[in-house]
């Protein structure tokens, strides 16, 4: 089975953890993901970064639900930030919390908001979310209407909470085919001579400088 290790920076009350997540179904629009199609990367080819929008994931960890930001590229294609926080901790900030300029309620439903985020949602009874439980290994996707477009191979997704004055910034830039392909052909780094200064002969280097 493929699966996405997702390792979140969680900013909570008591400090910073970074737990191991294994994620093996990623839901966005009421469809089940390729796992190949999510990632933290921070670089994408230009060709990716078609139809970009802010978003909003949700996931499992050991102490409850996590949200984070994320970029949402051409429908398929999903890079998480690397930072998140628990749920639990933002719920009451909600209403006035933001992504990227635009209210977090536009990307959660108005309705939901006010029903205090049950499993009424289409897309939280998509993934089987009750109470605001994700279950494990899955993690969904909330996409915004914001769309986002790279300003100097550059763009970034926000997540905000206005009334604490705190946010989880994901940066993501773009390459060229042509700058991937010019990488591609550089040499990796060979290390030729071990730890005693003699050759490492299973390296079949001939002449190591």
């Amino acid at each position: 089975m493929n699966q996405f290790l997702f390792r979140p920076h969680v900013h909570g009350v008591s400090g910073i953890t970074t737990p191991d997540l294994l994620i093996d179904r990623v839901a966005l629009n009421q469809a089940w993901l390729p796992i190949r199609c999510i990632s933290s990367a921070v670089t994408l080819d230009e060709s990716e970064m078609i139809d970009c929008h802010a978003a909003i994931v949700l996931c499992s960890a050991g102490g409850g639900t996590l949200i984070a930001p994320a970029l949402v590229c051409n429908g398929t294609t999903v890079t998480v930030a690397r930072q998140a926080w628990r749920f639990a901790d933002t719920a009451k900030q909600l209403s006035s919390m933001t992504l990227n300029e635009t209210p977090v309620r536009d990307v959660f439903d108005s309705d939901l908001l006010n029903s205090g985020l049950s499993h009424s949602n289409e897309a939280f009874r998509f993934v089987g979310v009750e109470q605001m439980e994700v279950p494990r290994g899955r993690l969904l996707v909330l996409p915004s209407t914001t769309k986002l477009v790279a300003i100097d191979g550059r763009t970034k997704v926000v997540l905000r909470q206005n009334e604490k004055g705190l946010s989880l910034t994901h940066n993501v830039g773009c390459h060229s085919l042509f700058e991937a392909e010019q990488l591609s052909d550089v040499k990796p780094s060979i290390y030729a001579i071990g730890p005693t200064q003699k050759t490492v002969e299973h390296y079949n280097i001939s002449n190591p400088e």
